[in-house]
């Protein structure tokens, strides 16, 4: 993956553009130590990972992101989240993976833009959003 490369799919539909983040950030499966990938972009409503192994269009996740210290004075926030799709990453083993968020209770929205805020950069969006 190149920083700052600004990524679509062809079957990429969301309708708000995301943030690229500048820290490396680990995202586990719900409580288990198990990575999931590491997270690329976010919005409020969707976010990309990148993953070494495939994951399954259609899958509901809960997903952990540990937090760096900027954020809300929080170690990790548990996203509840569904896979839409998923990429080979280009002349790598790696896979991308479209997740969109299914949890907007005000606090999961409120540590999102505080991620954002204090950590991303604007990617541009896609023609479809």
């Amino acid at each position: 993956m190149v920083a700052g490369k600004t990524i679509h799919n062809k079957n990429d539909q969301r309708q708000e553009g995301r943030e690229r983040i500048t820290f490396y950030l680990r995202v586990f499966d719900g409580i288990s130590t198990r990575i999931v990938g590491h997270l690329v972009d976010i919005s409020t409503r969707g976010m990309l990972l990148l993953c070494e192994d495939p994951v399954a269009a259609g899958e509901d996740y809960r997903l952990r992101l540990c937090l760096p210290a900027v954020v809300l004075d929080r170690r990790e926030v548990v996203i509840s989240a569904t896979s839409r799709w998923c990429s080979r990453e280009d002349d790598s083993d790696f896979f991308r993976v479209g997740f969109q968020i299914v949890d907007s209770s005000p606090e999961i929205v409120k540590t999102v833009e505080l991620l954002v805020e204090k950590c991303g950069y604007k990617v541009a969006s896609n023609s479809t959003g």
